[in-house]
């Protein structure tokens, strides 16, 4: 039974927290983001799912993205690294 709340506390709290601590990371930097750029950060940090989806999608390959500059690309991908076995 212990195990079963374990799990349970983990898939309620510590999932939403990763892509919030994600942002919350970032913001500290917005200051060298564009409005756009932020606006971007917004979407993709609102969700694990979308964190994990960026993840693949364009820091594993390395694939830039047009939506951020290459600064903040790299600084983007790096925040989403530390947390990457939470996702």
């Amino acid at each position: 039974m212990l195990s079963v709340r374990a799990h349970d506390y983990k898939a309620r709290y510590e999932k939403p927290f990763t892509s919030d601590k994600i942002y919350q990371d970032l913001a500290k930097d917005f200051g060298q983001f564009n409005s756009q750029e932020k606006a971007f950060v917004t979407e993709i940090t609102s969700s694990r799912e979308k964190v994990k989806n960026f993840n693949e999608q364009f820091c594993k390959t390395k694939k830039q993205t047009p939506k951020l500059h290459r600064d903040n690309f790299t600084k983007v991908c790096f925040t989403i690294s530390k947390y990457s076995n939470l996702l």
